[in-house]
């Protein structure tokens, strides 16, 4: 809203645990109000995991584009003190989502 978009132009979703069950409701979502597109805003971090679950969940159903926010203080992920800690977070839950969405 901060940026000029009408607050009735955003719908949350409030269900999801997980980036995997925040696509699926996601798509719901989408559903019932015909949406055939989407932007996916997620943490510049977490960008990759995310296109990798939300692509895999859709299948090609959707035209989806994905947009990196960056921090709070408008910091990259790379440029905070904890870097190397988000860096091994995302890497081992990219290689557990790659064997874990192959079963879903």
């Amino acid at each position: 809203m901060e940026l000029g978009i009408p607050e009735d132009a955003i719908i949350e979703e409030y269900e999801a645990t997980s980036t995997y069950t925040n696509a699926v409701e996601s798509f719901k979502i989408m559903d019932e109000h015909g949406f055939d597109s989407a932007l996916v805003v997620t943490s510049d971090y977490h960008l990759k995991r995310s296109k990798l679950i939300y692509d895999r969940v859709s299948d090609g159903q959707y035209d989806l584009k994905y947009i990196a926010a960056l921090g709070a203080g408008g910091e990259k992920w790379n440029e905070r003190s904890y870097a190397d800690r988000i860096w091994f977070s995302e890497f081992y839950k990219l290689w557990d989502t790659g064997s874990v969405c192959t079963t879903l």
